[in-house]
């Protein structure tokens, strides 16, 4: 499932190739064949790709999902070479690179050495501040998708958390948060954290499991 979501990805990020008719280059060219417009001649346009940006929490809270939905990142990263990837939990982490693996426990063993605080407390508002002001501007291209992937459960200022994402959405064409929790029956996102956050994002999803993460397709496509 997983390899079919990352082609189906593949193609939605990309714009189509065709550009718009050029009205004059057709007339021009089909003159011979009288008032007959036979061959339609676009304009040459640009592949556009869009970037993927993805943020993980990998806090104590996430522990039950937050090594699948690494797994999840991993293999996109394999399929789609417009990635940036980035761990959290009371710092922030850049994965890209150690994404490049064939194995995935080569990655894990490479963040292992730098993710000292794996499972430990959340601090999503400073860590978000702090990809705001390391990574943010070489980045985010302008044509770029963020995926924030936590459960919100924050221990630090929720206004900060709320400005900071406001500064993500004001950089990227879409925002979308996904929530494990959100799939569990009966939730609402009363925690400070999610509550701040939630305003602000454009889709909000959840990430409980398999299925609930092919709704990403939707989210890019419609992006």
């Amino acid at each position: 499932m997983l390899e079919q979501l990352n082609h189906r990805l593949k193609r939605k990020l990309q714009t189509s190739k065709k550009g718009r008719v050029d009205i004059r280059k057709t007339i021009r060219n089909n003159i011979s064949h009288g008032d007959d417009l036979i061959d339609l001649t676009r304009r040459t346009r640009k592949t556009e790709k869009k970037r993927l940006i993805l943020i993980l929490d990998v806090s104590g809270s996430m522990d039950k999902y937050s090594f699948y939905l690494l797994r999840f990142i991993w293999s996109l990263k394999s399929h789609l070479k417009n990635i940036e990837a980035f761990i959290f939990s009371t710092n922030l982490i850049r994965i890209t690179e150690m994404l490049d693996h064939d194995h995935l426990s080569e990655s894990m063993l490479q963040m292992s050495d730098e993710a000292k605080n794996w499972s430990g407390g959340t601090k999503i508002g400073e860590c978000l501040q702090a990809f705001n002001d390391t990574y943010a501007r070489r980045v985010m291209n302008g044509r770029n998708i963020t995926v924030i992937l936590s459960d919100g459960l924050d221990d630090g200022n929720p206004e900060l958390l709320s400005g900071e994402v406001q500064k993500i959405k004001w950089r990227t064409n879409k925002l979308a948060w996904l929530n494990p929790l959100k799939g569990m029956k009966g939730y609402e996102p009363r925690a400070k954290g999610m509550a701040a956050a939630l305003p602000l994002v454009d889709n909000f999803g959840s990430a409980h499991n398999l299925s609930s993460l092919m709704e990403l397709e939707n989210i890019l496509g419609n992006a």
